[in-house]
């Protein structure tokens, strides 16, 4: 996992051209609707207006703080890893181990820190399957007072 200030994470972005990354178009999507401010409100993120990242980004109500991350509004993506429509169930019961610790230890960076989270990897599954995946996980608030209630998420994998 890595920690990324919003601006440190648009030049890692820019720095490797790898804007054609799920993850690197979701942070362009968010620093754009963010609009200056320290982070976007739930309501700023509309999904329309970035049709092609639909299939990979996803929103998790944080609990504020609470420690659990449910799916609000799920993606393809998550949709195609757990065989079924995951919407209110926690993130960490819909993606296999040891992928749900890394994400779940990916959302609570988001949290705690306010900045995006950044993760990819290859993962041996059990039964020796490979996961290539690339995770992002963005907060965004929805209260007056900025607390992160609400991750926007992004995620894409391969497996082989």
């Amino acid at each position: 996992m890595t920690e990324q200030s919003a601006s440190n994470f648009l030049d890692y972005c820019r720095g490797l051209d790898t804007e054609h990354r799920v993850s690197c178009r979701a942070m362009y999507f968010w620093n754009e609707a963010r609009a200056g401010r320290e982070m976007p409100r739930l309501v700023d993120v509309g999904f329309v207006t970035w049709p092609d990242l639909r299939d990979n980004m996803f929103i998790l109500a944080t609990g504020n703080g609470g420690g659990r991350f449910l799916i609000q509004r799920t993606c393809k993506a998550l949709d195609r890893l757990f065989g079924a429509d995951p919407t209110g169930k926690p993130l960490e019961k819909v993606l296999p181990a040891p992928f749900d610790g890394l994400a779940r230890d990916c959302c609570e960076g988001a949290v705690l820190s306010r900045q995006p989270q950044i993760d990819g990897n290859l993962l041996t599954l059990s039964g020796g399957l490979e996961l290539r995946y690339r995770m992002a996980f963005l907060p965004l608030s929805n209260a007056s007072e900025g607390r992160v209630d609400h991750l926007l998420g992004a995620f894409s994998f391969r497996l082989g």
